[in-house]
Order: structure tokens, then sequence, then C-alpha cells
């Protein structure tokens, strides 16, 4: 396939690789003085800046992890597996569950860590519940860039029930100390 030249630019930026056509670029007339600028903040609705999701979350993962592993966490083995959570999910920092919950706050499909939970589980401990998101316990994941922190939230449940991690601590306190 044959690249159509952009005939809108200069010839020096059409030849740079990924250069966009001037009405898709961002242009400031003035200078932005940065020292009074305290935060930056992300596009969270992801409205301004397409992210190349995988690689966010990747290397959020891989921080994460080297934070854990520099506190002395046996997790050498643990790997970031992005398909193994969704945005939309809730945490169950309680039971350790990782759920997926319909629009009326019932549970349809829950994870102890990583291990599905069989169905008579799941009704054994969700059926006459409905998940209310004011409650401290949960933790909603409503945005891309905490697939990885809930990847390594399923991996840590894990370990926890193992007793592979140094310490006392319920799954709480293991969502406060990952986080």
């Amino acid at each position: 396939m044959t690249a159509i030249p952009n005939r809108t630019m200069s010839p020096e930026r059409r030849d740079r690789p990924g250069s966009l056509p001037p009405e898709r670029e961002v242009y400031c007339n003035r200078t932005l003085n940065l020292r009074s600028i305290r935060a930056i903040g992300y596009d969270m609705d992801y409205t301004l800046i397409h992210y190349k999701v995988a690689e966010w979350e990747q290397r959020a993962y891989t921080y994460l992890k080297q934070k854990l592993l520099e506190l002395g966490w046996p997790i050498e083995h643990v790997e970031f597996d992005p398909t193994s959570v969704i945005r939309g999910l809730i945490l169950d920092t309680e039971l350790g569950n990782i759920l997926k919950v319909n629009r009326f706050g019932y549970v349809k499909q829950a994870f102890h860590g990583t291990r599905r939970l069989q169905r008579d589980e799941q009704r054994a401990t969700y059926s006459r519940m409905v998940i209310e998101l004011e409650d401290r316990r949960y933790v909603f994941l409503n945005t891309l860039f905490s697939v990885s922190e809930a990847s390594m939230y399923g991996q840590m449940v894990d370990l926890l029930d193992k007793d592979a991690l140094p310490g006392t601590m319920g799954y709480g306190d293991l969502y406060r100390r990952e986080i």
C-alpha cells in the first residue's frame, strides 16, 4: 500500500513519521509557565487523547510489582494479564473477590482472586445482596487505568490464601498495601 502525501504540509513535515495534518495538531500561542502548576490531570473520559492502554497498564503493573518486590513480597513470578479483567468490575475487599455486577447491583459473575467462583459459591455469598458502591468494602474499577490494579489484586489474593505473603493481613489490608 502506498501512502498518499499530504499536500497541506511542508515537505519537511510530510517526511516525519507520525506527522499529523495541521487540522489535527494542537497549537499554543503563548508560553505556559509550569512553575505554578501543582498537578497535571489525565483525561479520564478519554475524549481528548486516545491512550495506548495496553502499554500504560503494563507500565503501571510493572511499577507496582517493583514496589512490592522492594518490600520483600515473593511476587517475581506474577505477570500482567490484560485479558483477565476489564473496566467496570468491582473489588470486594472484604472477601477478596472481583465482581461483575449488573446495573441493578446484583452479582452476575464473581472470582476469588483469579479463580472463578462456582455458581453455588457465588449464590451463597451474594444471592441476597445488592452491591452498594457507597459501602467502603467495594472499590469500583471505572477507568481503563484500573485494569492493572485489579489484575495485581487478584494475583495477590491467591498468594494471601496460600500464606505466601509476609505479615498478617486480610483482603482489605492487601488492597490498601497494594495501592
